[in-house]
């Protein structure tokens, strides 16, 4: 017999063949930590077991996950299976989240961890329909996680995709790399989308520039560069904020708005590839290499 915050723990889990699966191996870890009196001799009779004991407790029904549109979930509506998820780039926790909060509710909590769900069920907020999958909310979700977690699980997670793209992150480049997740990972909803957002500092010297590009290099522009280079190379400190008051101060000093300076510099420093705010970008790739793609810039468009 399962204990009761198993139970609590599967009842409140009424989900999808697919996302129960997910839940289950989940959850195993956290229930045998709150119940150490109850054991398996092996981890696939824990999961008979919890799997047998869901269907008895939901009179041998899963309620199905509908896509957006209503219709039973399917490939058309993008992932489908576990592993899926985790390829288009959510964390376990997020889906652990997400999918409990589709077969229940507590008030208007939609972020809460394994042990809140726990503490928390009720029978009474269990759903008797079955729910649809929102993407914007699941990105939501995630994007909390992404927040949250710890940067250089972060950084394995974000080399794995670029690997999976073609893209072998050098020693070297993982040092960047995790000296840009924090400045960017508020803006990213997968693991995909923060891969996309740390490309910049990857791209290798010197950078090829477009058309559009070259025609924000003119002259007077170039020259304005030259000049922030120096300046820049003269700050002690190296970061978001210093940069942030040394790119007002050059501008306030030159006599422009820094929407004069701005678009050159993003596309010498970022070479057509998202990146974040100026400031954060010259931390993200450090002082060495954030002054090395200026200078590549000068000397390439003449």
């Amino acid at each position: 017999m399962l204990t009761p915050a198993a139970n609590k723990l599967l009842i409140a889990f009424r989900l999808g063949a697919a996302a129960v699966s997910l839940i289950i191996l989940a959850a195993i870890p956290t229930m045998a930590a709150a119940a150490p009196q109850k054991t398996f001799a092996t981890p696939a009779a824990a999961v008979e077991a919890l799997i047998g004991a869901s269907r008895a407790l939901l009179a041998g029904e899963l309620l199905a996950i509908l896509g957006p549109d209503g219709a039973k979930l399917s490939k058309r509506h993008g992932a489908q299976a576990v592993h899926e998820f985790r390829e288009m780039g959510y964390l376990p926790e997020a889906m652990r989240n997400y999918l409990a909060r589709l077969g229940w509710g507590h008030g208007d909590d939609e972020i809460f961890s394994d042990a809140q769900a726990i503490a928390w069920f009720d029978v009474a907020d269990v759903g008797k329909a079955p729910a649809r999958l929102d993407w914007a909310k699941l990105g939501h979700v995630n994007n909390h996680y992404l927040r949250q977690a710890d940067d250089a699980r972060l950084l394995a997670l974000v080399a794995e995709a670029h690997a999976s793209r073609g893209l072998i992150v050098s020693a070297d480049k993982r040092t960047a790399l995790l000296r840009t997740i924090p400045l960017v990972k508020e803006g990213a909803k997968t693991i995909l989308e923060l891969a996309d957002l740390t490309l910049f500092v990857l791209r290798p010297r010197p950078l090829e520039f477009d058309d559009k590009a070259r025609a924000l290099l003119d002259e007077e522009t170039r020259a304005r560069l030259e000049r922030l280079a120096s300046r820049l190379d003269d700050e002690p400190e190296w970061i978001a904020p210093a940069m942030n008051a040394s790119l007002r101060a050059f501008a306030e000093k030159e006599g422009v708005g820094l929407g004069k300076i701005a678009p050159a510099l993003r596309a010498v420093l970022s070479g057509g590839s998202v990146a974040p705010d100026l400031a954060s970008a010259l931390e993200a790739l450090g002082r060495d290499e954030s002054l090395g793609r200026i200078a590549d810039a000068l000397s390439q468009v003449q």
